[in-house]
């Protein structure tokens, strides 16, 4: 039986697949499946998995027709066969020693998941990189915890799934699965998995190099789909519910739907956006929660930080390939996003 099992969510990524599944073949860990599940690719990237799978037993090609990034990853989790499995996206970079450290700590803990940390650099200058993926305010110092321990739970750690590694029968056991929607399907598996976990741990390493604005990364693709984050939050919100956990960690979910809220806000994201976020703050829980508290929850000097942060980001990664007006109506938009997001917060607050 494979240690872990990698999971690949393949969709036209040929320019990096490559380089993708080699750092994978020459991982320290060797005793590893590699289980790339091709989401109907139009770019010859079928073709460089089946080469590598006839060169490396270790490397396994799924093919199926496009459904997006959250079905390809619920795809390869059922024909896992190692004792742990992680998410990975091609067009990020991953330290030789990842999954071994990520592994030994697991085995060592009995960990459900661990976690660690990761970098965000430039594509072409490598110039820009800062650590991410957990915030030390937040972490207990203990080898393992769980939400008994951290009362913010779901704001320990980053929704993204290329930082942690789960215990395969932990996430099947539970039935833990990523949306299916173009947009934030990691969030949902995440907090999900993070609910009833008994313990986590994590490692103070970047062991992961997220490459920032590749041309097939999600977050070239946001402004289209971010307005699905909702699907996302209303799957939490039942599954929690459901379990019967939703009153022990109603703070920290509302908390992690207004950062993610707030995230996305710095983006020049449009009115459908809104207007989404306008519908599901119509629902539980948000439906009862006074309105003017509703709009103190929304930090606007850290969604201002964040924005120019992007636009940095953006303008160092790919240049002056935007014209100044269309930086000026990016601004715009994201101060109009921001301003319709309060006035509908404020809205009917003479009510409550």
């Amino acid at each position: 039986m494979p240690l872990v099992s990698v999971i690949i969510p393949v969709y036209n990524v040929s320019m990096y697949l490559e380089k993708m599944l080699e750092s994978m073949l020459n991982q320290s860990l060797e005793c590893i499946e590699i289980i790339c599940v091709d989401d109907g690719s139009s770019d010859g990237s079928a073709d460089i998995i089946k080469t590598f799978s006839q060169k490396d037993s270790r490397v396994k090609y799924i093919g199926q027709e496009n459904q997006g990034g959250g079905a390809a990853r619920n795809t390869g989790i059922e024909c896992a066969n190692g004792k742990y499995i992680i998410c990975l996206d091609a067009d990020d970079e991953y330290e030789t020693d990842m999954l071994e450290t990520l592994y030994n700590r697991a085995e060592k803990t009995g960990a459900e998941i661990t976690f660690c940390t990761y970098k965000i650099t430039n594509i072409q200058t490598d110039k820009i990189s800062y650590n991410k993926g957990v915030d030390y305010k937040l972490l207990p110092q203990k080898e393992t915890f769980s939400k008994k321990d951290v009362s913010d739970i779901f704001n320990l750690t980053n929704p993204g799934p290329a930082n942690k590694l789960y215990k395969t029968e932990f996430v099947k056991v539970n039935n833990i699965q990523y949306s299916l929607t173009k947009s934030t399907n990691d969030m949902a598996f995440t907090l999900i998995a993070l609910a009833p976990a008994e313990k986590i741990t994590f490692v103070d390493k970047e062991l992961t190099t997220y490459r920032f604005l590749s041309p097939v990364s999600g977050s070239t693709k946001r402004e289209k789909y971010s307005y699905q984050c909702v699907t996302s939050f209303r799957e939490i919100y039942k599954t929690l519910q459901a379990k019967g956990l939703y009153k022990e960690l109603k703070n920290t979910y509302i908390k992690r739907v207004i950062n993610s809220i707030t995230y996305e806000c710095a983006f020049p994201i449009g009115e459908k956006y809104i207007t989404a976020i306008g519908e599901f703050f119509s629902e539980e829980p948000f439906c009862n929660i006074d309105k003017k508290q509703l709009k103190k929850m929304f930090d606007i000097t850290k969604i201002q930080k964040q924005y120019i942060e992007y636009q940095l980001l953006t303008l160092l990664t790919l240049g002056f390939n935007k014209s100044i007006k269309k930086h000026r109506d990016d601004k715009k938009l994201v101060l109009q996003n921001i301003n319709n997001l309060l006035k509908y917060c404020y809205q009917k607050s003479h009510k409550k």
